[in-house]
């Protein structure tokens, strides 16, 4: 497992990078890691053949970030202690927001969520409410962020219209919650 911590403030950001280094299939997770003056976001990121290198040729492009890797720690020290509290939660499966996961390409448009269940997501909850029946549509607005939750990749959902769900997370928060984010 792989930690990366470049000290960004937003979810938003660390989709972005998440999305440009990692294929679709390797696991990868925001996390938040609070500090004195802000919290910030760092990434977990499962292993796959050559990522560590991408990721490290990816981060020269950056003022301040730091990489570790079991024993390894590569470039700024001030940000190890975000990236191994990533990779300690992801590890747990205790908290963290997952990016990238199997499946997660085909969770586009409208589908059920007995598909949502096929990818690596292991639960849909609905806020309120009791878990669904895997014929209930989900209205994916193509952002699914699936959360570690007691151990589980759980989707946290809310109602729609017309008996359908959408994802809890909005792919784009209104302005005054940009900066909760």
């Amino acid at each position: 497992m792989i930690g990366v911590d470049l000290g960004l403030r937003h979810e938003r950001d660390a989709d972005e990078f998440i999305r440009a280094v990692a294929p679709g299939e390797v696991l990868s997770s925001t996390h938040l890691v609070p500090g004195p003056e802000r919290q910030h976001v760092a990434m977990a990121f499962g292993v796959d053949e050559g990522l560590r290198e991408r990721l490290l040729e990816t981060l020269q492009g950056y003022e301040q970030w730091t990489l570790v890797a079991g024993d390894e720690v590569y470039g700024h020290r001030g940000f190890v202690p975000g990236a191994q509290q990533a990779v300690a939660e992801h590890a747990a499966r205790s908290a963290g927001r997952v990016v990238r996961f199997a499946g997660v390409d085909a969770l586009v448009g409208e589908v059920s969520v007995a598909e949502v269940l096929a990818s690596a997501i292991e639960r849909v909850a609905v806020l309120a409410d009791d878990d669904p029946p895997g014929e209930t549509r989900l209205v994916t607005r193509d952002f699914v962020r699936p959360r570690w939750s007691a151990g589980q990749l759980v989707l946290h959902t809310q109602p729609n219209k017309g008996g359908t769900l959408v994802p809890f997370e909005t792919p784009n928060p209104t302005p005054c919650c940009v900066d909760h984010s």
